[in-house]
Parts: structure tokens; C-alpha cells; sequence
């Protein structure tokens, strides 16, 4: 019965997260193990995971304590959701536990009153380090869940350890350990000197300025909204993306107004939900190249030179002199008119600049010899295609099909070549 309850609920929790009628299976199931309606998809997932690992401590006959359950403390999702996966799971884990442990306390500890624990007997001085260990990361979460400044001597359960008197020093040590690397998730980039919630309550984040018109005011609520869809669904802010932001429900002569608001709320909600900054790649983005440092947009000239630029670096970078760009007598004299002159030296010297920089910190493509010889190869096999106006095709050349290298070697060859080819053909077509 118990595991059908749990699939019942699964089912009830996914089936497209749409009211259901009171005379419903699932309505008349809603109970102990239904997750708070107002949860988002993690918060949900993290909630059943939790039940599921009280029942397993419970038929194990396992001591009740979420910290011992790895998914809890090393959940599977996105570094994003962690916080919403963590607070579901406990909130479900301990209803398991009231559900499963009723009438048999004896290997029951609760999970949400750190401070309440009682020691139940002898243990070795790692075991109680180990013990604070979990609990200090319990109480870092519970600080921010609580909109509460970090601060380790802030905790009861440090001050006042329940443990005895001899293994105060190893819990101490242990809990503020567990509470320090807890924050370090919490806050990768450190703890912001004025947090969300630190804010007067008359001036709080998400109040809608009072100078506003209706129509502006509706346009910050759903700006704010559709911030937080494009948080909830891990997609990188742009309010302009939006439906209701690109065409308002509103007549055409407040269309503008309602954009102003749109994007006030929006903006004001993305700052609220990202305190840290808006983190650098989203799920599915991939890291731009350290090559491409000037727009396609740029003048062919100035393009042509770069991949120029590049080759005149690998050479001095192979033959092992200082960088020095007027060493080459095609960037010191390039045979053009005055105009164009400035636009290639230009071109020419960002490449030579990049492609020193890149050589020398052996980014991705370029860290071997063997790998700078065959990217260096795979530029100059573009630029010989473009000289000679042929279709740009890796596989035409001989030195790309059958590598010169030892076999073991030359997969490694081709795609640090295939790297080569592939840029210097992002600026010459």
C-alpha cells in the first residue's frame, strides 16, 4: 500500500499540473504525501525523492536523518535548482518520517531542529566531527531559506552543542566546516554586502514605483512574471524574447508605456533572482571561442589580416622568438593606399596579439606541440583556399586525410587542424 500510495502520487504530482476536480482519484489522495501546490518542478521532484528515501531508511531499518542520504546531499540537478531540489527533499523526507516512523520512534530524529538533537551514546571523536559536519551544512541552508545574514555563532546547535562536554571542540570544528562549504554553494561568489532581503520593508524589491499608470503598473507585474519563468525554466534573461513584451494586449497608443513597465519589472526581478550576477553560460550554451575577437561585420580587409596576423604568430612562436609584431615586413609595410593600410595593420595585429596570447596559455586546440603545428596547418590550409577562391573544404587536403604523425597521434592531429580550418574560415568568408 505504501509503494502505491507513493506512485499514486507521482502520477497525481505530473499530470500536467492542471486543478483537478474535488470527486478526483487524486483529490481524494491528496494527503501526507502531497506536495505543497505552490512548488516549482524541482521543489516537486526534490519532495518525492524525499519520501522515497524515508520509506527506504524506514524498511531498512536505517536511523532517520535526510543527511545521510546522498541524493539529498549531492543532488543530480542543475547547480541552479540545487536549493529548490534540497528544500523539497527535506520537507518530504520528513513527512515520510512522520508517516513512516508513527509509533516507532526509536530510530527517528527529526530533521528540521538541528538544535534539539540529543546524543544517544558513546561515539569516536570523527563521528561527532562528522555530525556537526551535517549539521552546520543544515544550518547554513536553513539561514538563507530564512532570509538570515550568515553567521556560524548565530546557530544554537554551534553555541550550545548538544553533545558532551570532551567532543564540543571536534563538533565545532566539524559544524563550521559543513557551514562554510554549504555558504560557499549557497554564494559562489561570495557573500553580497547587502542581500535581497536586507532591504527596509517600505522599500521592498518587487514594489511597483507609485508614479506609475495602470498601464505601466501591469506592465511591471508581468515583466516580473515572465522573469521568473525564464528563471524557473534556467533560460538566459531577455525580456525582449516575450510575447507580451514584443506585442502588448493593449491599445497601440500605450504600447510603448507598457514596454517601459515590462521591462522595469523585468529587470528589477532578474537583479532579485540572480544577487550573484547573471551567471556566464546557461544549460545548452557552450563557451565562446577564445579566437573570434571581432565581429563578422568587420571590413574583409581587417578580417583577412587577423587570420594573417595568426599565421605570423605561429611561426615566431615555433621558432621560439618574443612576440613582435614588427618583426613581419607585411604588417610594417603592406602595399595598399593610406585607409586601407590602417584597417589591415589593424586586422593584423588583434590576430597576432590573440594567437600569442592563446599559444602561450595552450587554450584548447593549441595545448602540444603536436596540436599547435596542426592548428597553425589548418589556418594556412584555409587561407591557401581562399587565395585561390576554392570551396572551403577540410577533407581536400592531403595533409588532413593522411596526417603526418605517428598513428596513435593523428585523431589529435585532425582536430586541432579541423580547429584551425574551421576559424581562419570564420573570418575570411
Amino acid at each position: 500500500m505504501k509503494i502505491f500510495s507513493l506512485l499514486l502520487f507521482v502520477v497525481c504530482s505530473f499530470s500536467g499540473g492542471l486543478p483537478l476536480q474535488p470527486g478526483a482519484a487524486c483529490a481524494q489522495e491528496r494527503g501526507w504525501d502531497s506536495a505543497p501546490r505552490e512548488y516549482r518542478e524541482y521543489q516537486r521532484k526534490g519532495y518525492i525523492d524525499g519520501l522515497q528515501g524515508a520509506q527506504r531508511d524506514f524498511d531498512n531499518h536505517r536511523r532517520a536523518d535526510v543527511n545521510n542520504r546522498d541524493e539529498y546531499r549531492r543532488p543530480n540537478v542543475p547547480p541552479a535548482m540545487v536549493n529548490d531540489y534540497q528544500e523539497g527533499f527535506r520537507r518530504g523526507y520528513d513527512a515520510g518520517v512522520r508517516h513512516f516512523y508513527a509509533g516507532d520512534t526509536s530510530n527517528a530524529r527529526p530533521t528540521e531542529h538541528a538544535g534539539e538533537y540529543h546524543d544517544d551514546g558513546q561515539r569516536d571523536h570523527e563521528q561527532y566531527s562528522r555530525l556537526g559536519y551535517n549539521e552546520g551544512m543544515v544550518g547554513a541552508q536553513k539561514d538563507y531559506d530564512n532570509h538570515r545574514r550568515p553567521d556560524v555563532n548565530n546557530r544554537d546547535e554551534y553555541r550550545r552543542p548538544s553533545v558532551p562536554d570532551r567532543n564540543v571542540d571536534e563538533y565545532r570544528a566539524g559544524f563550521r566546516h559543513g557551514y562554510e562549504e554549504a555558504l560557499q554553494r549557497i554564494y559562489p561568489r561570495g557573500v553580497p554586502d547587502v542581500l535581497p532581503w536586507d532591504q527596509p520593508a517600505t522599500t521592498r524589491w518587487d514594489d511597483t514605483p507609485g508614479e506609475y499608470s495602470e498601464v505601466r503598473r501591469n506592465g511591471f507585474h508581468e515583466g516580473m512574471a515572465a522573469a521568473q519563468r525564464d528563471y524557473d525554466n534556467q533560460r538566459r534573461p531577455d525580456a525582449e524574447r516575450h510575447e507580451k513584451y514584443k506585442h502588448p494586449d493593449v491599445p497601440y497608443q500605450s504600447a510603448d508605456e507598457f514596454r517601459e513597465g515590462f521591462r522595469h519589472g523585468y529587470d528589477v526581478a532578474t537583479r532579485h533572482l540572480y544577487p550573484n550576477g547573471v551567471p556566464a553560460l546557461f544549460p545548452g550554451e557552450t563557451p565562446p571561442s577564445p579566437w573570434q575577437t571581432m565581429d563578422h561585420n568587420t571590413v574583409q580587409t581587417q578580417r583577412t589580416a587577423f587570420v594573417e596576423g595568426v599565421l605570423a604568430a605561429g611561426q615566431d612562436y615555433a621558432g621560439g622568438y618574443a612576440s613582435d609584431v614588427d618583426r613581419h615586413e607585411e604588417y610594417r609595410s603592406p602595399n595598399m593606399n593610406f585607409l586601407l593600410k590602417l584597417v589591415y595593420k589593424s586586422g593584423y595585429k588583434i590576430g597576432y596579439d590573440t594567437a600569442m596570447h592563446n599559444l602561450m596559455d595552450r587554450v584548447p586546440g593549441v595545448a602540444s606541440p603536436l596540436q599547435q603545428r596542426a592548428f597553425m596547418e589548418g589556418v594556412a590550409a584555409a587561407h591557401h583556399d581562399f587565395d585561390e577562391n576554392r570551396r572551403a573544404e577540410v577533407n581536400m587536403h592531403q595533409e588532413f586525410n593522411q596526417p603526418q604523425s605517428e598513428p596513435r597521434f593523428q585523431d589529435e592531429y585532425r582536430d586541432s587542424f579541423r580547429r584551425g580550418y574551421e576559424m581562419a574560415n570564420g573570418y575570411l568568408y
